[in-house]
């Protein structure tokens, strides 16, 4: 009789701290409705890593990630790209989410290259777009749309990433190289999807 008691205790104890536990971490997230809007932006082509145009319009009805990177980076952009590709393993089955990295160095990131690139990524590939095009059009890209400013040289971009809803507005910009800009990054991500099911 002791021994149901004592179970029955560890029991409802259990329950209780995962009942706290939810609601702790759900309260500690901030409702979508109170992610910040940045507003619509206008999309945007350029060429992908197959070496076709792509145009973000087809994004539309997606969460999408947006960051700046190029190939021959050397530490920043691989850690970076490292931890996009841990964020796409926390969503392995979702359809509604994409990546999209674009280059800072057009002239050396051709889209053959891209492609060789993005193979050391595979958890990121069935949802990555790379993307390469004119040096200017990338430049106003980052200042124009993004608000990171100009990109005159290639060590010097933002590893900013950028969430954009599924009605192409951007919803937050996030640490790309800390581990706390990650895990907001991935709590946004989560409810966005889980909103928008």
């Amino acid at each position: 009789m002791r021994s149901i008691s004592n179970n029955l205790t560890i029991l409802t104890a259990a329950i209780f701290g995962l009942i706290l536990s939810y609601t702790f971490f759900f309260r500690a997230l901030p409702a979508v409705s109170e992610l910040p809007d940045y507003g619509k932006i206008e999309s945007f082509q350029l060429i992908d890593s197959r070496d076709q145009l792509f145009d973000t319009a087809s994004l539309t009805g997606k969460v999408w990630v947006v960051s700046f990177f190029f190939t021959s980076c050397p530490e920043v952009c691989p850690d970076l790209n490292r931890r996009l590709a841990m964020i796409a393993d926390k969503f392995p089955k979702e359809d509604r989410l994409r990546f999209v990295s674009i280059s800072v160095d057009p002239m050396r990131d051709t889209p053959q290259r891209l492609d060789e690139y993005s193979k050391h990524f595979p958890s990121l590939q069935a949802k990555w777009h790379l993307l390469t095009g004119e040096k200017e059009k990338i430049s106003s890209i980052s200042d124009q749309l993004f608000k990171l400013g100009k990109i005159d040289d290639p060590n010097m971009h933002s590893t900013r990433i950028i969430l954009i809803d599924s009605k192409q507005s951007v919803r937050g910009y996030f640490r790309g190289r800390e581990d706390q800009g990650n895990q907001e990054l991935v709590k946004a991500i989560s409810q966005m999807l889980n909103l928008e099911h």
